[in-house]
């Protein structure tokens, strides 16, 4: 019998995913920053979508589960209903297509779980993005809104995410002209094998109304 290759593990084939050292690479989901202050900022964020997942568990449970669904969806667990051409960021293959990582990945409380979801580069339509072949990943389109955002680094756990969102909260109620909406989530740039003191992590809240700070 011939003896079956082993695949290479999930972190060694995403060679997307920034490295030990908190080098950034790939494409980055693009905001204008409308009001920076005392390590806080508010954001407007483009037009995007989305591969979301919902996992029950405790964070740390569901953000593996919920990352391994979202990977093997951009690394061609899809399938397409057009014939696209091969670019830099899509490859053809059968009826699916692989889709470059971006960052950064998000991450949201549910009821009795967690929500991941990854932003699709900026050229993928809607319309036009490959569907995925799990029934547990959907494809999602979010419109422009505005985020409140506070920074930090280190390892993400349940209490520092509560921490930070509390610090938010308390800048927001006192930014004039600011009303938090019940929407948090937390967003990563990093992979986990990324030092923690060079992790990018950040807790946003959206808000309204979305106007520009001078």
């Amino acid at each position: 019998m011939k003896e079956q290759k082993l695949a290479p593990p999930l972190v060694d084939r995403l060679k997307v995913i920034p490295g030990v050292f908190g080098i950034r690479f790939g494409e980055k989901q693009r905001y204008e920053v409308l009001l920076e202050k005392s390590g806080f900022e508010l954001r407007q964020y483009e037009d995007v979508v989305i591969a979301t997942t919902t996992v029950l568990g405790k964070f740390s449970e569901a953000s593996e589960e919920g990352f391994e669904r979202l990977a093997r969806y951009i690394l061609g667990e899809n399938h397409t209903h057009e014939n696209f051409p091969t670019t830099p960021t899509l490859l053809q293959s059968s009826g699916s297509r692989k889709l470059c990582m971006t960052t950064p990945v998000l991450q949201s409380e549910e009821a009795g779980g967690w929500s991941m979801s990854f932003v699709l580069p900026k050229n993928e339509r809607f319309s036009a993005a490959p569907h995925p072949n799990d029934d547990r990943v959907k494809l999602r389109p979010v419109a422009s809104c505005a985020w409140a955002v506070i920074r930090f680094t280190g390892r993400i756990v349940e209490g520092e995410l509560r921490r930070r969102e509390h610090e938010l909260r308390h800048w927001i109620s006192q930014t004039p002209g600011l009303r938090a909406i019940d929407e948090v989530r937390c967003a990563q740039y990093d992979s986990p094998l990324t030092i923690p003191f060079l992790r990018r992590n950040e807790i946003q809240i959206r808000v309204e109304p979305a106007t520009r700070f001078q």
